[in-house]
């Protein structure tokens, strides 16, 4: 993805332990992933952030990928309409 929307080439082990460091510690966030006969076609992370504002957190939605040949396909709406139930059913967010 990085390489595709800003030509970086990441390092796999820094990349690794962000992963890591996620799975680990759910009160960051989670990843979302959409699955096709078994592969792993498109995911995002949501990062928890404390919003002073509304004195709960909030969501931010990060690094958004659908593979680049089931785009246009409604992968990433099905990916957001979970979202959107996850969070009206978990009303402390």
């Amino acid at each position: 993805m990085a390489k595709e929307t800003e030509n970086l080439e990441l390092d796999e082990k820094v990349v690794g332990e962000g992963v890591k460091k996620i799975l680990q510690d759910p009160k960051t966030g989670f990843y979302v992933g959409a699955f096709l006969s078994g592969e792993l076609v498109a995911s995002f992370l949501i990062l928890y952030e404390w919003s002073d504002w509304r004195c709960r957190n909030v969501l931010w939605l990060h690094s958004l990928y659908v593979k680049p040949e089931l785009r246009d396909q409604g992968i990433f709406k099905k990916m957001y309409n979970f979202l959107k139930s996850y969070v009206s059913e978990n009303s402390n967010l």
